[in-house]
């Protein structure tokens, strides 16, 4: 797992931890463990877009990306890149 440990930053810190959580391998604590955009424990949302990023602090290749959705989920997403300056989709 390239993503295993490197820094995460997101626009806005969710209500069950920083965006540092979805990279640190920890999955004993349901509460713990992810990292959404919620003002609280209802799951009430942080109005807007947000982001997470994981800088994977090297060029690599990405073949697959797993994302662990729960009940209250993203109704859209997208995956990006980034490399020789741009970002790619």
């Amino acid at each position: 797992l390239v993503s295993l440990g490197r820094p995460a930053s997101a626009d806005v810190r969710g209500n069950l931890g920083p965006a540092s959580v979805v990279t640190s391998g920890r999955k004993d604590d349901w509460l713990k463990d992810r990292w959404q955009a919620a003002k609280n424990m209802q799951g009430v949302p942080i109005p807007g877009p947000h982001w997470l990023e994981i800088d994977l602090q090297r060029a690599c290749t990405v073949a697959r990306v797993e994302i662990d959705w729960e009940s209250a989920f993203a109704r859209a997403y997208a995956v990006r890149g980034y490399a020789d300056g741009a970002w790619v989709e």
